[in-house]
């Protein structure tokens, strides 16, 4: 049985977590413009969306185009 534990140096620990926070907010961007889209079939303005996110209207619909252009 194998006792040895291996930690991480400090800077991979670090570089490992940014990775992470990298993909949760791959993630995060995904679903967001999905609730977007969604609000958007629902009949919400670009103005209402933003406002319940905190962003301006133009805010979305760029959020909306960069995502068309990417194709997400």
């Amino acid at each position: 049985m194998d006792t040895t534990t291996t930690t991480l140096d400090p800077r991979e620990a670090v570089l490992s977590e940014l990775d992470q926070l990298r993909q949760r907010q791959a993630a995060d961007r995904a679903a967001r413009l999905a609730t977007i889209r969604h609000a958007r079939t629902l009949g919400l303005t670009n103005q209402a969306i933003g406002d319940a996110l905190g962003v301006t209207e133009v805010a979305v619909r760029n959020m909306i185009k960069r995502a068309d252009i990417d194709g997400a």
